[in-house]
């Protein structure tokens, strides 16, 4: 192979990388997806602004319920940030068909779109400050207090086996 077609194969793969995780950056779903254009990462336009808005309701969701592991066990907040997200990209696929209409009725339809925008932006406000995670995580405190327990519990068995006679004094 020549060193020309060994560089252009490097420089089309890159940019396929490229495209392939912007793609996937600019999604709604967490697993990628979706239709949004590219240039709505950056686009001042309504449509482009309630996506960017959507994106960052649900990627706020999965950063306190992250999707579960295979096989793991699956909470009720799980299935409420999967049906968040559902909702989101439904919304989202809806904002995809509206930038192509006319002008005037794309104006009609972002107002009919913009307030579930807002709900899933309070919803999403409200599974972040529930703070799911917390449930499932133990404290350093915690932690602290049932290591004393058991501390205390294995002082206690020692004390009452040397006085029963179990355990030689030491």
């Amino acid at each position: 192979m020549t060193p020309l077609l060994v560089v252009s194969v490097i420089m089309l793969a890159s940019v396929a990388v490229v495209a392939h995780r912007l793609r996937r950056s600019n999604s709604v779903n967490h697993r990628g997806g979706g239709r949004a254009p590219l240039s709505w990462l950056v686009s001042a336009g309504i449509c482009a602004q309630l996506h960017r808005r959507l994106r960052r309701a649900v990627a706020a969701v999965r950063v306190v319920v992250p999707p579960p592991r295979r096989r793991a066990l699956r909470g009720a907040f799980h299935d409420i940030a999967d049906d968040l997200e559902r909702e989101a990209v439904a919304i989202d696929a809806e904002l995809v068909a509206v930038r192509r209409l006319p002008l005037v009725h794309r104006r009609a339809a972002q107002r009919l779109v913009a307030p579930r925008v807002m709900e899933i932006e309070r919803l999403a406000a409200r599974v972040v400050s529930t703070n799911p995670s917390a449930v499932h995580t133990v404290s350093l405190e915690g932690l602290r207090d049932r290591i004393d327990a058991l501390h205390q519990a294995h002082d206690e068995l020692d004390r009452l086996e040397r006085s029963a006679g179990l355990r030689a004094t030491g």
